[in-house]
C-alpha cells in the first residue's frame, strides 16, 4: 500500500496531541489511511481495539462536525 508520508506525519500529530499514543497499535493507520483516501472500508476490531481513534482522527482532519467530537471526551 502507498503511504503518504505528509499525510503519516500529521496524522502521528493527531494522535499525540489527541490521546497521547505515539504509535498505532496494529492496523488502525491502514484504515485512517483507507478513510482519508476516501476509499471504501469495512472493519472488525476487538473490545478494547481503539475504535475511538479510527473512528475520530480522520474527522478532525476534515470538516468536523461538533456532534462527533463527542468521541474525544
Amino acid at each position: 500500500m502507498h503511504t503518504d508520508i505528509n499525510l503519516r506525519h500529521s496524522a502521528l500529530e493527531l494522535l499525540k496531541r489527541f490521546y497521547g499514543y505515539d504509535s498505532y497499535r496494529d492496523t488502525q493507520y491502514e484504515v485512517i489511511e483507507h478513510v482519508m483516501q476516501n476509499r471504501d472500508c469495512l472493519v472488525l476490531m476487538p473490545t478494547g481495539g481503539s475504535r475511538s481513534v479510527t473512528r475520530c482522527q480522520p474527522c478532525l482532519r476534515k470538516v468536523v462536525p461538533s456532534w462527533f467530537l463527542h468521541c474525544l471526551h
